[in-house]
């Protein structure tokens, strides 16, 4: 039920036993069958089933198309039957059942010529009835239900036969719509005819013509759900085109003469506007032919996505489901009745190759359904920057896109969107930067959003780029003042002038958790000082540059982040951190793996400069080389900075001297402070050598007996949580435990070779235990 087939020549069935095709909504029909215009004859249904028709359930990714249903009988009593199909989420096109007889003989049952009921997004297009319908509640020539869906060039001519209780519609029983969707009836026509005069409740377009959540009648007016406009009907029982509501008749018209004239035959659009139905590629009309009423060509054209959509000059799109790239065009266009200030989602991948792209300003929603967007090329920006959208105040979810490119300079720019005020989740992006913008270093790059002030969850975003000028850089966001949680970047990150530059965040001012960073082989800052000219007594003014593994500067909050690397990454600027360049915030349960070198001027395994904040129970194996400095924890401390719990075993590489090479760098604290601190951290000295343990109280500076190679760490000698470790301890669980760190088996960490820190998903389960 989920594969392609194609038939090559009529089938007969006759004496064969028949069941539906898929007939549950179970394990539904998924893929495409193609009739080939060769008919399917002789078919008998008598059993019940759930769904009773040539396919039973029909998926939103189903394509029926070009079949020929003759000469069958299906009698059933079950809740639905149609000709082609008993309930339709997909699309059927081009079909044509003839020579029917349908019959339910269940009551309360539906009985469609085509389909009994058009669901939600599904489209039944150039297809036809003839034939008769039997019994049951609902009785509809194309369909008995149209549910937030789609009709069009379609047409029914046969006979009902009802029930004293049955209602009748010549194209669709109920028409109905809910809010976000419409319910469109669009070019039909039909003939059908009642035998039993006293059940009068017949429409010869529709029945009933409703909203979910307003009763009322509907009209062509735009602030109304449906679209019921260009349908025709014949009959000589004086029944009206919308049975029993208000409906104005202009969008369902008595054929009273010249039915052979192609003239007869209009669209109506809401600005007044008429045209003539598609003659040339659609419809067809001789006077020896059918009566002389209108019949569908054969062999219709169809768009690379096989989505056939008649008239989409005049039509107005009901669409909140968005199959071709045409539909997607006008929705980022907001023209044909398209607002980025509705509620819509995919129902199919779209590629826009080719497709001239402006961002702008998504207000609505758009769920892509697990659906994939190819090659968009952003070639102008909007307010506030460029990416897919300008900005989004609404909610983007459930998307995939793929190979997205930006064309623009001079902007603040994410893939996905300049900034983002709204609600980002579950969205994935692959896409390449190779940006030079002539402005200073003035903007805010993002691998998916420029500024994210909102939500951002489960965001997967896998690009390499290439930046020149770019103030703020980061894997995910360039600014990040909202919430960015279960989220992951993939790739390089290369700025020339940056300022701040981070794996996931350039600056982050909000809150960054459970998200993870994996470099290929760099994150960059190509000139580590920037230097630019200031006119007056100053002269030149030099400004530094940070980046960290996971932001560049931080205020906020980062929580159960990590930093990996595919292969050997180096994360290089003025003052590099592993987890951060420049921190004022909190950090906590973060991990940076052995494969990444930092290398700066100043290089420190957490931390570069710590302006207050805290860092706990986290982790650094980075190998440093700092030209100045290198440090296992950080660079500098203000005093109302401490670290807490944290594991370091940071090699050092080549770059510095003995005397740049520490544990942990000058503080500006004292023991009286009492708030900076360092705490119960544990120093692998096997990996970084041994510190010298006659330190004073009294050195902030560089001691008189310091000696190459005996790495001093300059810490508080009479503080009693100032606690340091060796080799063994560090290989062990007894220190750990001595210095109040959780050894059990519900710990955060993993103790063996040092201290390792649980997977990101433990760490959530685990949260009470170090929040």
């Amino acid at each position: 039920v989920d594969k392609n087939y194609e038939q090559i020549a009529n089938v007969d069935l006759s004496g064969k036993v028949f069941a539906p095709i898929a007939p549950t909504s179970a394990n539904p029909f998924s893929g495409s069958y193609n009739g080939g215009n060769n008919k399917i004859m002789n078919a008998t249904l008598s059993g019940n089933c759930d769904y009773a028709g040539l396919f039973g359930f029909v998926a939103s990714t189903g394509r029926i198309s070009n079949i020929i249903m003759s000469e069958f009988e299906f009698k059933t009593n079950s809740l639905k039957i149609g000709g082609i199909a008993s309930v339709n989420e997909g699309i059927i096109s081009n079909c044509a059942v003839e020579k029917a007889n349908l019959e339910n003989t269940n009551a309360a049952g539906y009985v469609g010529g085509v389909v009994a009921t058009n669901n939600t997004g599904a489209k039944v297009l150039a297809s036809s009835f003839n034939g008769n319908l039997k019994n049951g509640l609902y009785l509809g020539g194309v369909a008995a239900e149209n549910v937030k869906a789609k009709i069009a060039d379609c047409y029914a001519r046969g006979v009902f036969y009802p029930s004293a209780t049955s209602q009748m519609g010549g194209v669709v029983c109920y028409n109905t719509a809910d809010t976000g969707y419409r319910a469109n009836i669009v070019n039909t026509y039909s003939t059908m005819s009642n035998t039993s005069p006293s059940n009068s409740n017949v429409g010869m377009i529709l029945f009933n013509n409703r909203n979910y959540n307003a009763t009322s009648a509907l009209t062509n007016d735009d602030t109304k759900a449906n679209r019921v406009y260009g349908n025709y009907y014949a009959t000589t029982q004086d029944y009206a085109g919308v049975y029993g509501q208000a409906d104005q008749e202009m969008f369902t018209t008595k054929i009273t003469q010249n039915k052979s004239s192609q003239a007869t035959y209009k669209t109506y659009a809401i600005n007044g506007a008429e045209t003539t139905w598609d003659f040339n590629n659609v419809w067809a009309v001789s006077a020896a032919v059918n009566d002389g009423y209108p019949t569908l060509r054969s062999g219709v054209k169809y768009e690379s996505s096989e989505t056939y959509i008649p008239g989409t000059d005049t039509e107005i799109i009901d669409s909140s489901v968005i199959t071709t790239a045409a539909q997607l065009t006008s929705l980022m266009n907001e023209t044909d009745g398209y607002s980025l200030a509705k509620a819509y989602e995919l129902g199919a991948d779209i590629d826009m190759n080719g497709v001239d792209w402006t961002a702008k300003v998504l207000n609505g929603t758009l769920d892509g359904k697990g659906h994939t967007i190819s090659n968009i090329t952003v070639s102008h920006a909007g307010e506030s920057g460029a990416g897919m959208f300008s900005v989004i105040n609404g909610t983007l979810s459930n998307l995939i896109l793929n190979n997205i490119k930006i064309n623009v300079a001079d902007s603040n720019i994410g893939l996905i969107a300049a900034t983002n005020n709204g609600n980002i989740k579950n969205v994935t992006v692959n896409g390449s930067y190779d940006i030079a913008v002539e402005n200073d270093t003035t903007l805010v790059f993002g691998g998916a959003v420029a500024v994210n002030t909102a939500s951002i969850n489960g965001l997967n975003v896998t690009i390499n780029g290439n930046f020149k000028n770019a103030k703020y850089l980061g894997g995910l966001a360039g600014q990040n003042t909202g919430f960015i949680t279960d989220s992951k970047y993939t790739g390089d990150l290369e700025t020339t002038n940056g300022l701040y530059l981070g794996g996931l965040v350039g600056q982050n001012d909000g809150t960054l958790k459970y998200s993870t960073v994996t470099a290929n082989s760099k994150l960059r800052v190509v000139n580590r000082s920037k230097i630019s000219e200031k006119r007056g007594i100053f002269g030149r003014r030099v400004s530094v540059t940070y980046a960290g593994g996971v932001a560049g500067t931080s205020s906020g909050s980062i929580l159960g982040c990590f930093v990996k690397s595919s292969g050997n990454t180096t994360i290089d600027a003025a003052y590099v951190g592993g987890i951060a360049g420049q921190s004022s915030g909190s950090i906590n349960a973060c991990a940076v793996d052995g494969n990444i070198t930092l290398a700066a001027g100043y290089a420190a395994g957490l931390v570069s400069k710590m302006e207050g904040g805290v860092v706990k129970n986290s982790s650094t194996r980075a190998t440093l080389i700092g030209s100045n400095q290198s440090a296992g924890m950080t660079n500098s401390m203000s005093n109302n900075s401490y670290i807490e719990k944290c594991y370091i075993a940071t090699p050092f590489g080549d770059g510095a001297n003995g005397d740049g090479k520490k544990y942990e760098s000058n503080t500006n604290f004292r023991q009286t402070d009492g708030a900076g601190d360092v705490s119960n951290n544990c120093i692998n000295e096997d990996v970084m050598g041994p510190h010298n343990k006659n330190s004073t109280d009294s050195w902030r500076n560089y001691p008189s007996n310091y000696t190459a190679g005996r790495f001093p760490v300059f810490w508080e000698l009479n503080a009693p949580n100032d606690h340091l470790c060796d080799t063994d301890e560090c290989n062990g669980t007894e220190w750990f435990g001595s210095h109040g760190w959780n050894t059990s088996a519900g710990s955060i960490w993993t103790y063996g070779n040092g201290a390792t820190l649980k997977s990101i998903e433990e760490l959530k389960a685990k949260e009470s235990q170090f929040i």
